[in-house]
């Protein structure tokens, strides 16, 4: 139904693509990213929302950019 996806064309941004959300700590994420790299996943669209984003943004700055960009 219209709207109940994210991806193009706007909706549920939480819900994403395929409905995937990182959920953990920062290593947690960085091993779900792997193993879906590793099932042929070739793009991770990143969508942080939410009173805490601008702290959300900073952990990823620090401590997930560059281990996500190593795994592809």
């Amino acid at each position: 139904a219209a709207g109940t996806t994210g991806g193009a064309g706007g909706g549920d941004p939480t819900a994403g693509i395929a409905g995937i959300q990182f959920m953990g700590g920062p290593q947690a994420v960085v091993e779900r990213a792997h193993q879906l790299h590793e099932a042929g996943v070739g793009i991770l669209d990143v969508a942080v929302i939410g009173t805490g984003a601008k702290r959300a943004m900073k952990i990823f700055g620090e401590r997930l950019a560059e281990p996500l960009h190593a795994i592809g």
